[in-house]
């Protein structure tokens, strides 16, 4: 009964975890199209409004990615090799997601 329960567990977690990544992926999206809109936006005080979106979109991609990383890495002793490894790619392709086109 307990192995049933952990692996339904797994299956929950695991579909959380897609369910985020999802979310981290549309204000991922989003947070480009602000940034285009901004780099192109003269008026000032529109520029201010749009700052402070893009500062919000940042701040809450952020987050999610914190919680994924943590969600996703292996809680079991001697693994926390693969850990930093994980985090590094992730920090990597977020520097490369990020980066202006």
């Amino acid at each position: 009964m307990q192995v049933r329960q952990h692996a339904l567990r797994g299956v929950r977690m695991m579909q959380e975890l897609s369910e985020w990544a999802c979310i981290y992926i549309k204000y991922l999206q989003t947070f480009r199209k602000l940034e285009a809109a901004y780099d192109q936006m003269l008026q000032p005080q529109k520029r201010q409004d749009m700052r402070k979106a893009l500062e919000a979109c940042m701040g809450r991609m952020l987050e999610i990615r914190h919680w994924l990383v943590r969600a996703s890495a292996p809680t079991a002793k001697g693994s926390h090799c693969s850990t930093s490894h994980s985090s590094s790619n992730t920090t990597h392709s977020f520097r490369q997601a990020t980066q202006p086109l």
